[in-house]
C-alpha cells in the first residue's frame, strides 16, 4: 500500500508540471489544442539471417525476448508495473512525466492494449548457445561477421536487411500524441533466409554436454555421419561468450581457437591405419612375440609400461596397443605402402568446409623423411612428425568403418530463401577409394573387438548397438613447467544405430590417457545418440 501511494505521488508530481499538464486532457481536447502531429519511426531491433541445423532448427536467433511500447499515461503504468524490473519501471514513470514513448523489456508479459503494445524481439546469441566455434560471431559495431559461418556467409546473412521498426506520432516538441496508435512494422524481420548446416542440434548439444561433464579444459570432439561424411557435431573447449569476445583475446587457453580443426600429435589411433594398410597387402595374419620393448636403428621402443604381451596377433595388438607389434608390422609393410595408405585416408590433407572454416593440413611426413627404420618405427604408432586434426581422424575413421570410400567432410547443406525454400549445395565432393570394402570390414571388426577387451570398459556403450574404437596417448615433445612431457589423449570410434553409422572422435590436450580422459566421453555421446535416434 505504501508503494502504491509513493508511485501515485510521483506520477501526480510529474503530471502537474507545466510541460506535462496536457496529458490530463482527453484525446479530443489534445487534438483541438492545435498540436500538429508528425510521424516518427524508430528501429528497435535489427537481425541477421538464420543459421539452421540439418533439421531447420535455429542455431542463432534462438532466444526471444518480449518488449513493450507504452504510451505516456497512467493506464500504461498500471498495466506494466508488475512486469518490469524496478529500473525499467522507473524509466517508464520518467517517460510518462516527459510525455515520451517508453520502450523496454518485459518479463515475457504480452498484451495488445490501446496504450501498450508488445512484440517479440530476437537475440542473436545467448549463454546457452550451441556450436559457437562453428557459427562464429559478429562485430556488433558494424554488424560484420568476424569468423565462422557468420563471416563465410556474411553477405547472405545481411542481405534481407531485417529490421523491426516502431512507428508513432509526435507533436512539435517531440512529445507523443497519445490519441494516435503506436505500431510495430517488421521489415523482413521474420524472414526465414539463412544457411543450413549438416550439424544436428541435438547431437551438438549431447556432445557439448559430454565435454562439459568430462573435459571442461582444452579439447575437442567431432561427430560425423560416417556414410555421408557430414559433420553432425563439432565442439571445442573451452567455449566463449560471443557477447564479450574481447576478454578472451589474451587467455592462455585460447578459447577462440577451434581445436577440432587444429593439428596435434596423433599417437595410437594411427595404429588402425597401419592395420588397414597391412590387411590390404596381405599381412593380417602376422603374429609377433612381444617382449615389452624392441631395438630398432639403435633406439629402444617400449610398449606401455614396457609390458610384455607375448605372442600377439593383430586383434590383440590393437586391443593392447602393442607398440612393438605395430613397429614390426610397419617394417614388414615398408614406408611407401604405409604413407600411401595414410594419404588415401586423408592424412596431410586440408579440408575446406567453407570460406572461413578451414582445417589445418596437419603433417604426413614424405617418404624421404621416413628413410630409416627408426623413423618408420616412430610412425608405426603415430609418433614422430605426424600431426592430424580431430576432423581428419574422424574422416579417416568414417572410411574405415563403412565401405572404404573416403569423401571430403561437409558442413554446409545449402541456403534458405526468405520464404523458407531450400536450395541444396551441389556437392562436388572429392571421393576416393581409400580401402577395398573387404579391408574396411576387417578394420571395423578389429575396432569392434577392442570394445570387448577389458582395456575398453570405460568406452563400451550401455546399449546393445554395434560399436568400436581405439584409444591414444600421444607424446608431444612439449614439456610443462614441472618438466614432465605433455601428453595428448584421444579416442576414435564408431557407434551404429539401425542403419546409421556415427564416428565420434574425442581429443584432450595435456591429458592422462585416452582410456581415462576420452573413452568415457565417447560412451556418454554414444549412449545419448542411441537414445535420441531410437526416439526420433
Amino acid at each position: 500500500m505504501k508503494r502504491k501511494i509513493t508511485v501515485m505521488a510521483l506520477l501526480l508530481s510529474m503530471f502537474f508540471t507545466a510541460g506535462t499538464r496536457l496529458w490530463f486532457l482527453s484525446t479530443k481536447e489534445y487534438v483541438n489544442a492545435g498540436v500538429t502531429g508528425a510521424t516518427k519511426t524508430k528501429v528497435v531491433s535489427s537481425i541477421r539471417g538464420n543459421i539452421y541445423d540439418c533439421n531447420f532448427e535455429k542455431l542463432v536467433n534462438c532466444t526471444e525476448k518480449t518488449f513493450a511500447a507504452a504510451k505516456p499515461c497512467i493506464q500504461s503504468a498500471d498495466i506494466l508495473k508488475s512486469h518490469l524490473s524496478q529500473q525499467q519501471y522507473l524509466e517508464l514513470l520518467n517517460d510518462i512525466g516527459k510525455g515520451e514513448l517508453f520502450f523496454g523489456e518485459t518479463d515475457g508479459f504480452k498484451t495488445n492494449e490501446e496504450t501498450v503494445k508488445c512484440v517479440r524481439v530476437f537475440q542473436r546469441y545467448s549463454e546457452d548457445d550451441l556450436a559457437s566455434h562453428v557459427t562464429g560471431y559478429i562485430n556488433a559495431a558494424d554488424n560484420e561477421g568476424v569468423c565462422g559461418i557468420e563471416k563465410s556467409y556474411d553477405t547472405l546473412l545481411k542481405e534481407d536487411n531485417s529490421l523491426l521498426k516502431l512507428r508513432y506520432c509526435v507533436n512539435a516538441k517531440d512529445a507523443l500524441l497519445i490519441g494516435d496508435k503506436i505500431e510495430f512494422l517488421p521489415e523482413n524481420y521474420y524472414s526465414k533466409k539463412g544457411v543450413k548446416l549438416t550439424i544436428d542440434k541435438q547431437i551438438q548439444k549431447i556432445s557439448e554436454n559430454a565435454m562439459k561433464l568430462y573435459c571442461n579444459e582444452c579439447g575437442a570432439c567431432v561427430v560425423m555421419d560416417a556414410d555421408r561424411f557430414e559433420i553432425k557435431a563439432m565442439v571445442s573447449t573451452p567455449s566463449f561468450d560471443r557477447e564479450n569476445v574481447g576478454k578472451y583475446l589474451q587467455s592462455e587457453n585460447s578459447p577462440l581457437l577451434n581445436r577440432a580443426l587444429n593439428a596435434y600429435s596423433v599417437g595410437s589411433v594411427f595404429k588402425s591405419v597401419v592395420a588397414a594398410a597391412a590387411i590390404k597387402y596381405g599381412l593380417d595374419d602376422f603374429v609377433y612375440d612381444c617382449k615389452g620393448s624392441v631395438d630398432v636403428g639403435g633406439n629402444s621402443f617400449c610398449c606401455s609400461s614396457c609390458v610384455s604381451h607375448g605372442k600377439t596377433d593383430m586383434s590383440s595388438a590393437l586391443a593392447n596397443s602393442c607398440n612393438t607389434y605395430f613397429i614390426s608390422l610397419a617394417l614388414k609393410l615398408g614406408a611407401k605402402r604405409l604413407l600411401e595408405s595414410a594419404n588415401n585416408l586423408g592424412f596431410g590433407q586440408q579440408y575446406i568446409l567453407c570460406d572461413d572454416i578451414v582445417s589445418d593440413a596437419g603433417y604426413l611426413p614424405p617418404e624421404n623423411e621416413v628413410n630409416s627404420d627408426g623413423a618408420l618405427a616412430n610412425l608405426a604408432f603415430g609418433q614422430g612428425s605426424l600431426l592430424a586434426t580431430p576432423l581428419q581422424v574422424a574422416t579417416c575413421y568414417c572410411a574405415m568403418v563403412t565401405d572404404g570410400t573416403l569423401e571430403f567432410p561437409s558442413l554446409v547443406e545449402g541456403v534458405v530463401d526468405t520464404d523458407g525454400s531450400f536450395h541444396e549445395n551441389d556437392r562436388k565432393n572429392l571421393s576416393v577409394r581409400a580401402l577395398e570394402k573387404n579391408v574396411a570390414e576387417k578394420v571395423r571388426s578389429l575396432l569392434s573387438k577392442n570394445l570387448e577387451h577389458s582395456n575398453y570398459a570405460f568406452a563400451k556403450p550401455s546399449y546393445n548397438c554395434p560399436a568400436g574404437g581405439k584409444t591414444s596417448t600421444a607424446q608431444t615433445g612439449w614439456y610443462g613447467k614441472n618438466g614432465e612431457e605433455i601428453l595428448h589423449s584421444w579416442f576414435a570410434g564408431f557407434v551404429s544405430v539401425g542403419q546409421e553409422n556415427y564416428v565420434i572422435v574425442v581429443f584432450k590436450e595435456n591429458g592422462s590417457g585416452g582410456a581415462v580422459d576420452c573413452a568415457p566421453i565417447f560412451r556418454e555421446i554414444s549412449d545419448r545418440i542411441i537414445i535420441y535416434r531410437r526416439n526420433s
